[in-house]
């Protein structure tokens, strides 16, 4: 229990002030800064990267690995100047009886036509093992097909190491869409599959959806959920995700990252048995 509670407090030291600073000092991050300063000279986007002011709040129940789970979640864009946007997503929930938090940062150039590129932050973990992340994003657009990729450094309980994800999206019609993807850090992989669907109702910016997914470890999760879109107008669901705010990649990470904590936990409370038997036979 003394080990735990030196993790947790170890791990709330580290204020969202650092977090920012090591975002700033971080390469990948400035790499994608120059490139997106670039970009901006080099396409004349027909529209702004944020269409204006808008949030988005969701809620998500289910499970992952076969534990009741809930999760809700915010985030906010704003446009910072034509061609470039900034966005903040925080995330709070339960599984198991432990608690889900996280919050995040992304800056980034998009043009509505083409695509997105930025730099991104996050913080997020289980019952104080939290997860640190510095990377980079990006999305290119081809008329019903979206294709993305995320990827970057990752510090804190798991250790220092990568992660990275990609995902295809198809929008069977502007208002229907669905999307496969993988994601993965150290030795841990995880495979996803959504249904996300804007219906035409007296609501405006209603949106439903739906994943389910496997993964290293024998991870497996699912989940039904609502978002509800202030801001931004009336527009299709595709229009959203390209003119509005960029995805919370907190609910996406939070199934791979809670199955990855709760085998270091699992694994360190073993070392630690081990070592106090170990201890005890020479005392004896």
């Amino acid at each position: 229990m003394s080990g735990k509670n030196k993790n947790n407090k170890h791990s709330s030291e580290l204020t969202a002030k650092s977090i920012f600073d090591q975002f700033a000092k971080n390469k990948s991050a400035a790499l994608v800064a120059a490139v997106a300063t670039l970009g901006m000279f080099n396409a004349h986007a027909e529209g702004p990267a944020v269409s204006e002011l808008n949030a988005k709040v969701e809620g998500v129940g289910g499970f992952i690995d076969g534990e009741g789970t809930g999760i809700g979640a915010v985030s906010v864009a704003v446009p910072v100047v034509h061609s470039f946007g900034a966005q903040i997503d925080g995330m709070g929930g339960t599984t198991d009886g432990d608690s889900l938090v996280g919050y995040g940062a992304h800056l980034f150039w998009r043009n509505p036509e083409k695509g997105l590129l930025g730099g991104t932050v996050a913080r997020s973990g289980r019952s104080g093992s939290f997860v640190n992340r510095y990377g980079a994003e990006g999305e290119y657009y081809l008329d019903q097909w979206t294709l993305g990729a995320t990827g970057g450094t990752q510090t804190g309980f798991l250790g220092g190491t990568w992660y990275g994800s990609l995902v295809v999206k198809y929008y069977i019609s502007d208002n229907l869409m669905i999307d496969v993807s993988g994601q993965g850090f150290s030795d841990s992989r995880v495979g996803q599959i959504g249904l996300e669907w804007q219906p035409q109702t007296m609501i405006e910016g209603l949106i439903f959806f739906a994943v389910g997914g496997a993964g290293s470890d024998d991870l497996d999760y699912g989940m039904v959920g609502v978002k509800w879109y202030f801001g931004g107008n009336d527009k299709t669901l595709k229009l959203r995700h390209r003119e509005d705010d960029p995805i919370n990649s907190l609910i996406g990470a939070a199934s791979g990252l809670n199955n990855a904590i709760v085998q270091e936990e699992a694994s360190r409370k073993a070392a630690g048995t081990t070592a106090a038997a170990v201890l005890r036979q020479v005392s004896s």
